[in-house]
């Protein structure tokens, strides 16, 4: 990826006479912004992995421009090109955008022999088969949209042809810019993609160039109503496909080729934004979608299973009740441990999945949406409550995600580090924190999923669940299907069995 980028804004002081007011002649006045805002632009992408070729041309001239545009062309095999230009801008009389270089002369007569022509930089993007981004910093950029338009109409382009050429610009047709503003937002945003700050799916290679002339509009927008200006509207090239494959013009540098991720494409944003910032090991995408019943986690369709939702409550919210003693399930809803357990489709983790929406503090933003989807279902869980989708887990990460979640949980509500963040720890010593914490409530799902089931029941699971103490503890939710290592859970009365195949779910319409 290389860029060209030029400026001119040393223009001589306007002749203020009244000669010179009365020919009519268009003055352009100096732009003493334009050399810091372009030297900013240049330095922040080249952090961002383009070369830019070293410095840019400053007080270029027309013939110069070209020059080093017809070179940067030339010297390269398809590969992308960005070119910046921040100045005056200026419609001629035959209504064509002309670049305003070093010498411009503004008439009408002399703008084809003193500026740069918009349409014949088009005109060689278009027609040189490679993908060419415009950044236009000048006063009427919108204007280089419109060429851009009626060329596509002399050339019959089909609305899925191929595009060479995107455009974004400054300010509309009919609309001045000022002070290398657009320059300097643009800055401001690739500084942010650099940084990992910009909201962007790990699913695309490449920023879409809507994505970008949006997020450098919203900061321009931004610095506007922060220094009180009248906000100036961002343009750029249309696009007529629903979903276009991105330009390659600047990376993105969250991408990344794990397949996991693509389970993030097409959700609901914010469900997005807050899943990658939650504590490794929680998979909040598992228990929304399970609660939701659908891969999106847009509508709540979970239904049914009031009986088992209640026996969840009460063991939750009540732990030292009896249950009813001709109820076939546990009688003593006291104990630590409660595994929820049937077959496949059963609705094990929709049952946690609810559980986990309505009671894990990094799982808030989805409350209300499945609240209302299970109103008579109001868990109230004593002290933090940690959550681990157990899927191809190992008891180490097991244990590094509860610790984490913990001592996240803990330190924020005690106002003070209890436990130094580790990224290993032993079984034992989790153990020990747990205890100590007092009571809290750890929902597992997918036990039997996980990388060796028997060394999480035998090490992490059974300790928890045969702790004597009469001081109140960690409680278990366990979810999982039946198997002989979750035997001795049945034999000594901690499970719940879901009957089969009742739909756990109502299906979308």
């Amino acid at each position: 990826m290389r860029a060209l980028l030029a400026g001119a804004g040393a223009f001589p002081e306007p002749d203020e006479s009244e000669e010179a007011q009365a020919s009519g002649i268009l003055q352009l006045r100096p732009l003493p912004s334009v050399e810091t805002a372009v030297r900013t632009l240049a330095s922040t992408l080249h952090r961002a992995g383009v070369s830019t070729g070293g410095d840019p041309l400053l007080e270029v001239d027309q013939a110069t421009l070209l020059e080093h545009w017809r070179r940067l062309r030339q010297s390269t095999d398809g590969e992308p090109l960005i070119l910046h230009f921040a100045g005056h801008g200026i419609r001629g009389a035959n209504g064509g955008l002309y670049l305003c270089t070093a010498g411009a002369d503004a008439r009408d007569e002399f703008l084809d022999d003193t500026c740069v022509a918009f349409d014949r930089l088009l005109s060689m993007a278009e027609n040189g088969g490679r993908p060419v981004l415009f950044l236009l910093d000048v006063c009427g950029a919108g204007q280089a949209v419109v060429q851009q338009q009626l060329q596509d109409l002399a050339a019959c382009r089909p609305q899925d042809g191929v595009r060479n050429a995107w455009i974004i610009g400054a300010c509309t047709n009919d609309t001045d810019t000022y002070g290398a503003r657009f320059t300097t937002a643009t800055a401001t945003v690739v500084n942010r993609l650099t940084d990992g700050a910009l909201d962007l799916t790990p699913t695309l290679e490449y920023v879409p160039v809507d994505t970008l002339a949006a997020a450098i509009n919203r900061e321009l927008a931004r610095a506007d109503i922060a220094e009180g200006r009248h906000h100036q509207t961002i343009v750029r090239t249309p696009q007529l496909e629903a979903a276009p494959e991105p330009q390659p013009f600047l990376r993105n540098p969250a991408h990344t080729g794990d397949p996991r991720t693509a389970l993030l494409e097409g959700m609901d944003p914010r469900l997005r934004e807050f899943a990658h910032a939650c504590s490794p090991g929680l998979d909040p995408l598992h228990f929304a979608t399970r609660a939701a019943g659908n891969s999106q986690a847009d509508v709540i369709h979970f239904s049914g299973r009031a009986g088992a939702l209640g026996f969840i409550q009460n063991w939750i919210n009540n732990p030292a009740d009896q249950s009813d003693p001709e109820d076939e399930q546990p009688p003593d809803l006291g104990r630590r441990l409660l595994v929820i357990t049937g077959g496949a489709g059963s609705g094990k983790s929709a049952l946690l999945g609810i559980t986990a929406c309505l009671t894990h503090p990094e799982l808030a933003p989805l409350r209300r949406r499945v609240r209302n989807a299970v109103r008579g279902f109001r868990p109230a869980p004593a002290g933090p409550v940690l959550a681990v989708h157990a899927r191809q887990l190992s008891l180490q990460q097991i244990i590094d995600s509860l610790h984490h979640q913990l001592h996240q949980q803990v330190s924020r509500a005690d106002s003070r580090p209890r436990w130094e963040r580790s990224s290993r720890v032993r079984t034992a010593e989790l153990l020990r924190e747990l205890k100590r914490a007092g009571e809290m409530l750890v929902i597992l799902d997918a036990l039997d999923e996980a990388i060796d089931p028997a060394q999480v029941v035998s090490e992490l699971l059974m300790p928890l669940a045969n702790e004597s103490s009469p001081r109140p503890g960690p409680r278990v939710l366990l979810g999982t299907r039946r198997w002989w290592e979750t035997q001795p859970f049945f034999r000594d009365g901690y499970g719940y069995q879901l009957p089969p195949p009742v739909p756990v779910h109502a299906q979308a319409p």
